[in-house]
């Protein structure tokens, strides 16, 4: 590994650009830019469109089955060592899909346990938890950078391999995201290193240490405890069921907006840009919420503001359906949307420490994969049995803001007693509301 301390640049930041790097190719890539490569796959090879969902959908399982897996892994051996073979399990994947996907079977497997298994190695999770390990006080603007490139990525992606193939081939464009990806692994490998401490820095830069007094000062005492004393801690309940809410209302109008405005008499194509509305402006709430200073406005508020503004804006478009307030609704809801992205890492870190970040996240990671797997298809039969997609999105969003209210009346665990009394009790404190 060539990570090493330079006195021009505090390393985090050249973390962070490595972090945004792997999200860029590693999810942008696999979960945008591919969908179009796809298409032209089905066309080619005349596999069925439904094993090719299939693949997506054993995937996005996979990675949010291995959420607990690669919490522990990262907690006991840092990033470095998931991320360099997440990549390259991604690179393997992508060339045998490029070159050997004879059968549909051979694809879901590539696509659905490979890939899957990669991703949920090499993705968000283990870059979120790179920038809980290198920074501290600037951990929201840091947070917010990072999760940006979802938001790019998934932009550019596309445009970028369905330009390969219209001047080569799908199998080309499955090559060149074999390449990025090989590209991740290689970064990785050479300049990513797990802690500050591992190359004689400090979190957030030596220099932001003497410049702030305030900052010099912060200790954070969160001592590792287990997975069962963080099952204790009902401030750890309260954030899943915030999660669930969010999961639950953002899959939903992902999966049924658009169907509900073109059925309610909305043109198509405004149906489409109330969609893309949605991203636009969720990638502004991102950069919005790197700028909040925690104790301004805690983190946790913002996850509830999540849930409160998507459910306020589904509502709006359910109540009053004219076309400019649906795309006011629409970008309320993506604003909202990107706040719940960052804060929830940042709500995490700061009830549990990092020193429990990721094995904490990685607990509730598989939530949202959970929810968005199964709350659509409830959705679906609700609709298909009242008739409308009106009253069903109206129970979506009363659920998703009873599930995100808890969390904001939520105080911080108790971290005070000594860590021995800590030890003999195996159990933290929590203040009652």
């Amino acid at each position: 590994m060539l990570a090493r301390k330079t006195n021009k640049i505090f390393y985090g930041y050249i973390i962070l650009a490595i972090g945004w790097f792997i999200y860029f190719t590693n999810v942008s890539f696999l979960l945008y830019g591919v969908t179009v490569v796809n298409s032209h796959m089905v066309i080619a090879t005349g596999f069925d469109e439904s094993s090719v969902g299939f693949a997506v959908s054993l995937s996005t399982v996979i990675q949010g089955l291995l959420g607990v897996v690669v919490g522990f892994v990262v907690s006991k051996k840092g990033t470095r060592i998931p991320c360099v073979a997440g990549s390259l399990l991604l690179a393997i994947g992508c060339i045998l899909i490029a070159t050997m996907s004879l059968s549909e079977g051979f694809f879901v497997f590539f696509y659905g346990v490979i890939l899957g298994v990669g991703m949920g190695f090499a993705g968000m999770l283990t870059v979120q938890v790179m920038v809980n390990e290198w920074f501290n006080k600037n951990k929201p603007l840091a947070m917010a950078i990072a999760l940006t490139a979802g938001s790019i990525g998934g932009f550019l992606s596309p445009l970028l391999l369905e330009w390969v193939v219209s001047i080569s081939n799908w199998k080309i464009a499955w090559i060149v995201t074999a390449f990025v990806c090989l590209l991740s692994a290689v970064i990785s490998f050479l300049f990513l290193a797990d802690k500050p401490e591992d190359i004689g820095e400090v979190k957030d830069g030596a220099k932001a240490h003497r410049n702030d007094n305030e900052n010099e000062e912060i200790k954070e005492y969160a001592p590792e405890i287990t997975i069962k004393s963080l099952f204790k801690q009902r401030s750890f309940y309260r954030i899943c069921l915030n999660y669930c809410g969010k999961s639950l209302i953002y899959y939903a109008v992902v999966g049924y907006l658009a169907i509900f405005l073109v059925s309610s008499g909305i043109e198509s194509s405004a149906a489409a840009k109330s969609i893309s509305l949605l991203s636009l402006l969720s990638l502004f709430g991102r950069v919005i919420c790197g700028f909040i200073k925690e104790n301004f406005i805690k983190p946790n508020w913002l996850i509830t503001f999540c849930n409160i503004s998507m459910a306020a804006g589904l509502l709006v478009i359910i109540t009053l359906p004219n076309i400019d307030i649906i795309y006011i609704a629409s970008g309320i809801m993506g604003f909202g949307l990107g706040i719940g992205q960052v804060a929830m890492p940042l709500t995490i870190s700061r009830f549990f420490g990092s020193a429990n970040f990721a094995k904490a996240n990685g607990i509730i990671w598989p939530i949202n994969y959970v929810i968005g797997a199964i709350g659509p298809i409830i959705v679906g039969i609700m609709a298909g049995s009242m008739g409308t997609y009106a009253l069903p999105f109206m129970i979506i969003a009363a659920v998703a803001i009873v599930c995100g209210l808890p969390v904001a009346f939520t105080k911080l665990p108790d971290f005070s007693r000594p860590p021995e009394e800590e030890n003999r009790s195996a159990i933290l404190i929590e203040d009652e509301n």
